[in-house]
């Protein structure tokens, strides 16, 4: 029992070298070294206390991929991944993908969400930290945007709302969460569904989207942790 109690006070990382792998010709800001760098200060962070558990990634199902994608998008990433040449998707720039080592690292990073829930449900855990890339809170039912072809966080929380949890969305980013916002709000909505998005002041950088709302919360250019306290204390 001793043991259990240990385990779930532990957080869970799911990480893998498999997410270095995606690495498209642009080199800006989504690259190999996000992961790399997050995972070097964890294992710092966790080298005398040994409180982090480490686990390997599961590749998403297809069928949660098409509770919230479109068929055509999705055959639209796999194919273009499978042509084992340098591809935009959408004709967005920042959406790129080369071969098949972006396809395992793309639906690897999708099911992580899912993998998570699991975790939690099963009362391994109650707290699990996904290392994962790409990203995914641009991307839309539809189409990628912005670095993110799949929106992992919404395959996981339509996931976990299919297994009768409540969900917390809080999308905490200098960007607008609009991929995101587009697929958990009207007419997708979800009363056991919260979304709530921190971005920096929507006018003043990409995609101009995220004016305050209910759920959309601006701060200032500049803006630091007294500010962010702040708002979470309204």
């Amino acid at each position: 029992m001793e043991n259990l109690e240990e385990s779930r006070r532990s957080v869970i990382i799911i990480d893998s070298p498999l997410f270095e792998k995606h690495i498209p010709s642009y080199t800006i800001t989504e690259r190999p070294e996000r992961v790399q760098i997050i995972r070097e200060a964890l294992l710092e962070m966790d080298s005398s206390e040994g409180k982090l558990r480490w686990v390997q990634r599961i590749p998403v199902e297809m069928k949660h991929l098409a509770a919230i994608h479109s068929t055509h998008y999705i055959a639209l990433v796999i194919a273009r991944c499978k042509s084992g040449k340098s591809e935009l998707i959408c004709g967005d720039y920042n959406v790129q993908v080369q071969g098949e080592d972006s396809l395992n690292t793309i639906m690897c990073a999708a099911g992580s969400g899912i993998q998570a829930v699991d975790l939690v449900r099963r009362g391994e855990t109650k707290r699990v930290f996904c290392n994962i890339r790409p990203p995914g809170h641009h991307a839309r039912a539809d189409r990628g945007s912005g670095f993110c072809v799949f929106n992992n966080v919404v395959i996981a929380a339509r996931y976990a709302l299919g297994k009768g949890e409540r969900v917390l969305i809080l999308d905490w980013d200098v960007h607008h969460g609009n991929g995101t916002e587009s697929m958990v709000t009207s007419p997708y909505d979800d009363p056991a569904l919260l979304f709530l998005n921190l971005q920096q002041s929507y006018a003043t950088l990409w995609p101009g989207t995220g004016k305050e709302s209910e759920c959309n919360y601006n701060l200032e250019p500049g803006s630091g942790d007294e500010e962010v306290k702040a708002l979470f204390l309204e």
